[in-house]
């Protein structure tokens, strides 16, 4: 899917309960389409513009882990938490 539009890559993670993570900001764009659709989705991490470049993969998943430690310790549920939301990772 690496040339398929992000609609696809939403329209998919949702389908197979997954959560997009990316930097792209159009995500955001597209969250609000989805919402005033009346449709929801698995969820979406939204790097911030600061976690591009070398060594930046390595946060981005170390920020991941954290999250699914914090759910996987009771701290938050993934419907409360994640599904449906813009979670923005910085």
């Amino acid at each position: 899917m690496e040339n398929a539009p992000d609609i696809e890559h939403l329209q998919r993670a949702t389908s197979e309960g997954r959560v997009i993570i990316t930097l792209d900001q159009d995500f955001a764009r597209l969250d609000k389409q989805w919402k005033d659709a009346g449709k929801i989705h698995g969820g979406i991490f939204l790097c911030l513009p600061h976690l591009q470049g070398e060594g930046s993969i390595g946060r981005i998943v170390e920020l991941c882990v954290t999250y699914c430690e914090l759910i996987a310790g009771g701290a938050g549920t993934y419907q409360d938490d994640v599904a449906d939301r813009i979670t923005f990772l910085g």
